[in-house]
């Protein structure tokens, strides 16, 4: 249930990332719209874009829901090897004594 409801959120922030939104702007609106403690973007890159977009993969493949589609702005970032925390660049940069 969660990855099926964090992907459809996660989806959604990445592509209005990719329309031009800030990260922070989307992660704040989340952060206080929502009560989250962290957004979508900045919890995807401390998961890895890797792995978040194995999860999208897997949902997509398991249900067939659009939604789930992992967008092509999060497939470049893996491409690019930009994969969140651990590349020190992502959504995100992060200094790298991270």
């Amino acid at each position: 249930m969660v990855n099926r409801i964090f992907g459809a959120a996660l989806t959604t922030a990445i592509e209005m990332w990719a329309e031009g939104a800030e990260a922070e702007a989307i992660d704040s609106a989340v952060e206080l719209g929502l009560g989250h403690a962290m957004g979508p973007l900045r919890t995807a890159d401390l998961m890895g874009l890797d792995v978040v977009l194995a999860m999208l993969r897997s949902l997509y493949e398991q249900t067939g829901d659009e939604r789930y589609r992992p967008p092509e702005a999060l497939e470049e970032l893996v491409r690019e090897e930009k994969l969140g925390r651990k590349s020190g660049e992502g959504f995100y940069t992060y200094p790298e004594d991270l």
